[in-house]
C-alpha cells in the first residue's frame, strides 16, 4: 500500500513539472514561504532486535550456566501527530523544525532455545508509544512539490515479557528472568516526498529508521541450593524500527 502511495506522489510531483513547462500551475505552497503546520498519519512500523539471557552463580565451583540469543521481530501500525515551523531560503531551500508523537501496535515475539537445545524462553516485545523533535531540510523540485529529509531524536517506551516458561541448567532449575518496561533514547533519520493538494494543504510520504540503546531485565535472583544464588537477567540489544508513512498536513497561513 505505501508503495503505491510513493508512487502517487511521484506521478503528482511529474504532472507539476509538467504544468511548470507551459501548463497552469499548482496553487503556490504557502509553507515553503515560513509558517507553522500541523498534521495527522498513519504508518507501518517494523523493527528488530537481539535478546540475549545469561544465567550465573555465586558458587565458583558452578560453570556459567548459560548465556542464550535470539533474534526478535516487530511489525505493527500507528498514528501520528506532527506540527513544526518551516521556511524556505534561496528560493529553492527549506528548512523546518518539527516535533511528533505516535502511538503504536508494534510487537512480535520469540522463543530461543538454550546451549546444546536445553530449556527454552519465550519473549516478547512491544512498543508503546514514541515522541521526539526532528529537523526536515528540503529541496523545492516544483513550487508544488519537495524533497526532503529528517534527522532527530526520538524517544520511545518498549516493554519486554517472558512468557513464563523459563530455561533450565545442566541440574534441572528453573530460571526466569523478569520482564521490563522502559523508554529509551535514540536517534532518526529519513527521507520522503511532499506535495501541495490545495494552498493549505499537503500530503506526505517518507520512510524513517530508528536506533535506540540497549537495556536490561532487572536481575532476578533465587536459591537453588543453601547459599547458592542463581542470577539471570535478559538484555535487548541492536534496537532498530522502519517506518514507512503517510501524513496529510494544514499549514496556517500568516
Amino acid at each position: 500500500m505505501l508503495k503505491k502511495i510513493f508512487i502517487a506522489c511521484a506521478l503528482l510531483a511529474s504532472s507539476t513539472m509538467a504544468f511548470a513547462n507551459g501548463g497552469t500551475y499548482l496553487p503556490a505552497a504557502p509553507h515553503y514561504n515560513g509558517n507553522f503546520y500541523l498534521g495527522v498519519g498513519i504508518a507501518r512500523d517494523t523493527g528488530r532486535a537481539n535478546v540475549v539471557d545469561s544465567v550465573s552463580t555465586n558458587d565458583s565451583t558452578i560453570p556459567r550456566l548459560h548465556a542464550i540469543n535470539g533474534d526478535l521481530g516487530i511489525d505493527g501500525i500507528a498514528g501520528r501527530l506532527v506540527g513544526g515551523y518551516g521556511v524556505t531560503f534561496m528560493n529553492r531551500y527549506y528548512l523546518a523544525v518539527e516535533g511528533f508523537g505516535e502511538l503504536t501496535s508494534n510487537q512480535g515475539k520469540t522463543t530461543i532455545v538454550g546451549n546444546g537445545g536445553v530449556g527454552s524462553e519465550a519473549w516478547q516485545l512491544r512498543e508503546r508509544y514514541s515522541y521526539g523533535v526532528r529537523l526536515v531540510p528540503g529541496f523545492k523540485l516544483t513550487d508544488s512539490t519537495m524533497f526532503y529529509g529528517t534527522v532527530g531524536w526520538v524517544r520511545s517506551r518498549f516493554q519486554l515479557t517472558n512468557s513464563g516458561k523459563g530455561s533450565f541448567d545442566q541440574t534441572g532449575f528453573v530460571y526466569i528472568p523478569n520482564g521490563v518496561e522502559k523508554s529509551r533514547n535514540g536517534i532518526a533519520a529519513g527521507a520522503g516526498l511532499q506535495v501541495m493538494l490545495a494552498n493549505n494543504v499537503s500530503m506526505r510520504a517518507g520512510w524513517e529508521w530508528r536506533r535506540y540503546r540497549s537495556f536490561n531485565s532487572p536481575l532476578a535472583t533465587r536459591v537453588i541450593e543453601q547459599s547458592i544464588v542463581a542470577r539471570s537477567r535478559a538484555e535487548i540489544k541492536h534496537l532498530t524500527t522502519d517506518q514507512f508513512y503517510l501524513d496529510m498536513i494544514y499549514h496556517f497561513t500568516t
